[in-house]
């Protein structure tokens, strides 16, 4: 089922989702008829569209942004926009545009000069890390679910808050660029 109420942040609470400064208690209030329009809904930056991520939401009963595994083009374009704000020092000039027409700049420089030479590499590090983590996710569900014991220690598959990750760290796209000759920053 679905509805058109924005979850509040009186919601948030009664759910014991503490705020924080990953959880300040900000909610969208994107109505339902233009949320396949947001970012994590648009198939060139997800892998599942609104409909599919809502379908899954009603089912599980998680929330719909939880269920949406974005693209590694996208999460090499996150995380550059992440270092750029932490590690460069972005000139602001004298116009008000200035900071961000410079931020923009040299994030499209270090996209079109190191991340994008690299995004096969990327993508196949990406895809590997996804089929191992089902696999390892699949076995141990099988071995629950049969009753033959827990899953094998030690695996990749990782739990947060009971939610299962299925991107691959950051570590894995460092990998990648640790072939390079070139930093990438």
């Amino acid at each position: 089922m679905t509805t058109d109420k924005a979850p509040t942040i009186t919601d948030a609470n009664a759910v014991g989702v503490g705020f924080g400064p990953w959880n300040p208690g900000i909610e969208s209030q994107v109505p339902h008829r233009l949320r396949h329009l947001i970012t994590i809904f648009r198939p060139e930056n997800a892998f599942a569209d609104y409909a599919r991520a809502q379908e899954l939401a009603d089912l599980t009963g998680l929330p719909v942004t939880d269920l949406v595994a974005l693209r590694p083009q996208r999460l090499a374009l996150h995380e550059v926009l992440v270092r750029v704000t932490a590690d460069v020092s972005v000139p602001d000039g004298s116009r008000v545009e200035d900071l961000g027409i410079n931020f923009r700049a040299i994030v499209r420089k270090i996209l079109a000069g190191h991340i994008e030479p690299k995004m096969g590499v990327i993508a196949s590090t990406y895809d590997a890390a996804r089929r191992r983590l089902a696999g390892e996710i699949e076995a141990g569900l099988t071995a629950l679910l049969s009753g033959s014991g827990s899953p094998a220690a030690g695996g990749d598959a990782r739990l947060l808050r009971g939610r299962i990750l299925v991107a691959p760290g950051i570590d894995a796209i460092e990998r990648a660029f640790a072939e390079s000759d070139r930093d990438p920053i």
